[in-house]
């Protein structure tokens, strides 16, 4: 006597879901894939603010960009929960006399600021995500590079060479 065992509906239901909840679970391999929002966070209050710097003429690369040259080596940093595109976080890097450089949106997580399609004057793509290691002592701010994408270091010489003090 052979013996079969049949799975009730209930039993293959619960099958299929479960697989569905797998294969969906499994993602491609999406070279612009983000880590889910969830990991990231808004930026500390104490992070919040706006910052000055005033870069060197030794901080500037050979043949440094134009950007980097605008008639002015002090930049302002602008760190705010609200403001940017749709009202969501902006982390705005302008020059003194020149105006603003950039302004993408970010999260934080840790104490690595996570730039979204920050904006790139060189290089196939003119967007990329990039991430600074961020230290806060007091009023004074400084930046490490982490990840930075694009090819001139436009936003990461004006972020790492010189300290940052916040002003507000």
């Amino acid at each position: 006597m052979r013996h079969t065992t049949r799975a009730g509906p209930g039993v293959t239901l619960g099958l299929t879901a479960a697989l569905a909840l797998a294969l969906a679970a499994c993602g491609g391999d999406d070279d612009d894939a983000k880590p889910a929002a969830s990991t990231e966070q808004q930026a500390p209050a104490s992070l919040v603010g706006k910052y000055t710097t005033e870069l060197k003429p030794s901080d500037l690369p050979p043949d440094a960009p134009g950007e980097l040259n605008p008639g002015s080596l002090r930049w302002t940093l602008t760190v705010a929960n609200s403001g940017g595109v749709d009202d969501g976080p902006v982390f705005a890097i302008a020059n003194v006399k020149a105006g603003s450089l950039e302004g993408p949106a970010f999260g934080v997580k840790g104490n690595v600021v996570l730039l979204h399609r920050e904006e790139c004057g060189a290089g196939a793509k003119p967007f990329y995500d990039n991430s600074y290691r961020y230290r806060l002592s007091g009023d004074t701010l400084t930046f490490t590079k982490v990840t930075n994408h694009c090819p001139d270091k436009v936003a990461e010489t004006i972020l790492t060479s010189e300290p940052w003090t916040k002003v507000n």
